[in-house]
C-alpha cells in the first residue's frame, strides 16, 4: 500500500533555503485532488519517477498570466502554504510553453496538469517540448504513482500532508 521515494537531489524550499534530500511515502490507493503532491512517471523516462503538485484536473482549462494559475477562465485561489507562489516562466526559455495566455493547457478525460513550487526551476507540465517526441504537456492517470502523504526523513522537516 505505501512507497517510499529518495530524492537524490538538493532542493530549495519557498523561502529559498537549500535541504538536504527529502524522504517520502506516497500512498498507491489514495484519489489524487487538486494542491496534492503526486508521484508519477516521468513522460520522457518512465523509469525515472517525478514529485510535483497537482494543479490541473481532468477536463479543465489551465492558463497561467503574470504570476497566477487560472482554471477554467477563474483565477484559483491557493492554499495558504502556497499564497505566495507565483508561477513565473523558465528565464530566457526560448519556446512556447503550455498553460500561457497564448497557449491554454486543455486537459482530456484522464490527463493531470502539475507545477513545481519551485516555479522559474520547475520542468513541469509547462514544458514538454524541451523533448521533441513528446507532444503533450500532461501528466496521464496511468502515469501517477500515488499520492506523497508526508516527508519522513530528515526528522527537522517531518510533516504531513494529509
Amino acid at each position: 500500500v505505501w512507497w517510499w521515494i529518495i530524492d537524490e537531489r538538493r532542493r530549495c524550499s519557498t523561502n529559498g533555503a537549500v535541504h538536504s534530500p527529502d524522504s517520502f511515502t506516497v500512498a498507491k490507493f489514495v484519489q489524487p485532488k487538486r494542491w496534492d503532491i503526486i508521484a508519477f512517471k516521468s513522460l520522457r523516462d518512465p523509469s525515472v519517477n517525478i514529485v510535483m503538485r497537482l494543479v490541473g484536473m481532468p477536463g479543465e482549462t489551465i492558463q497561467i498570466d503574470n504570476g497566477q494559475l487560472f482554471i477554467d477562465g477563474e483565477l484559483a485561489t491557493l492554499p495558504s502554504e502556497l499564497a505566495d507562489l507565483k508561477y513565473e516562466p523558465i528565464p530566457d526559455f526560448d519556446r512556447e510553453w503550455w498553460g500561457s495566455k497564448e497557449k491554454p493547457a486543455v486537459l482530456g478525460d484522464k490527463e493531470y496538469f502539475v507545477l513545481g513550487d519551485f516555479s522559474p526551476a520547475s520542468l513541469d507540465s509547462r514544458y514538454p517540448t524541451l523533448d521533441d517526441n513528446i507532444s503533450r504537456f500532461a501528466v496521464p492517470a496511468e502515469n501517477i504513482i500515488g499520492v506523497v502523504i508526508n516527508i519522513y526523513w530528515p526528522f527537522e522537516r517531518w510533516r504531513a500532508f494529509r
